[in-house]
């Protein structure tokens, strides 16, 4: 496991059509996925990895809390993550890192929402779909 950092943005993009009640996620450098992408596009694997929202690991995803009150605990505030750096997909359509956090396991049940103990980043899509839904990135990678 790997341990970085992220910054909470509560609420992203507000005033765009991207905008939607309830969604907190954690910001990561684009360089995170620039790097896996290189990686991959070096093995044959083509990714779309653009996306309007940034690199971020997604926390919640418009489920209204239980506490409203406490919605923006810790906005802007940087948390640790660990990841697992091998990349995979079993939706056959994405590919992701694996990300745990107990920072941000605390913060969805301070929101009184359901425990959480494993999220993730998506690299990117597919451009085209490979043909086993579960793949696995990591023989890929070296």
């Amino acid at each position: 496991m790997i341990r970085a950092k992220a910054k909470l943005i509560y609420d992203p993009m507000p005033n765009t059509k991207y905008y939607e009640d309830w969604w907190m996620y954690a910001s990561l450098s684009f360089d995170f996925i620039k790097y896996y992408n290189y990686f991959l596009k070096k093995k044959g694997i083509d990714l779309d990895v653009g996306t309007p929202h940034s690199t971020h690991i997604s926390v919640i995803k418009g489920e209204k809390p239980k506490y409203p009150e406490n919605w923006k605990y810790r906005n802007g505030e940087w948390i640790w993550f660990e990841y697992n750096p091998i990349p995979y997909s079993d939706n056959g359509k994405h590919v992701w890192i694996n990300v745990y956090s107990e920072d941000l396991t605390k913060i969805r049940l301070h929101l009184g929402l359901s425990y959480r103990p494993r999220f993730h980043v998506t690299i990117g899509r597919f451009f085209k779909q490979p043909t086993d839904r579960y793949f696995n990135c990591s023989q890929n990678m070296i």
